[in-house]
């Protein structure tokens, strides 16, 4: 088994490697990225996802959820991180494969961190973040369409189209234009030892 020199818990494993590989393409991951960004009072803690409601996405960058629901936790305990003389072979430093060890090594002490707070009864603060996303070009059209001076068509939901009736609208609709945004971000519980 090959293992690499790590933090406090002073070895990180294959295994360990590839539990923190499984975890990092999951929507708890992509969700604590999406809290460290947009929440202010997350940075310096580490960040326990509770659930996550994401939008379907293009890419595993997209950081878009409906809802995110979180407790911060105090950093008590700290990575102590591989010299990064140990990545280095015939000269070369190997950034990719310290930079993944220095992420699971962090990832696996905010684990440990947390559940140990968790276990001694600490709760850290509760917050719910709800972002929306939408098409900006919905209902508009690159060219006047023939049917909209015609009173049959006049409350159409044109969205509720299906088949030739739905081809023919479509190439008159402007392409979408998708946005996301924050909607609210609201703090839900204070820790209880403050």
């Amino acid at each position: 088994m090959k293992t690499t020199q790590s933090k406090e818990f002073s070895i990180i494993t294959d295994e360990q490697l590839k539990k923190y590989l499984e975890y990092a393409s999951t929507d708890e991951a992509r969700a604590v990225l999406f809290v460290k960004k947009h929440l202010n009072k997350a940075s310096g803690h580490w960040i326990d996802i509770i659930n996550c409601f994401p939008y379907q996405c293009d890419s595993n960058e997209d950081l878009e959820f409906k809802l995110v629901l979180c407790g911060i936790y105090a950093r008590n305990l700290k990575p102590k991180y591989p010299l990064k003389q140990n990545f280095i072979l015939n000269g070369i430093f190997n950034d990719k494969e310290y930079y993944l060890a220095v992420r699971a090594i962090t990832w696996e002490t905010a684990h440990t961190d947390i559940s140990q707070q968790k276990d001694k009864g600490i709760e850290g603060d509760k917050f719910e973040i709800k972002g929306v996303k939408y098409n900006k070009n919905r209902g508009k059209y690159t060219e006047k369409p023939p049917w909209l001076n015609n009173p049959a068509w006049k409350d159409l939901d044109i969205h509720t189209l299906r088949g030739a009736d739905r081809t023919f609208v479509e190439q008159f609709l402007a392409p979408p234009d998708w946005h996301y945004e924050i909607k609210t971000i609201r703090k839900i519980s204070s820790a209880a030892n403050d």
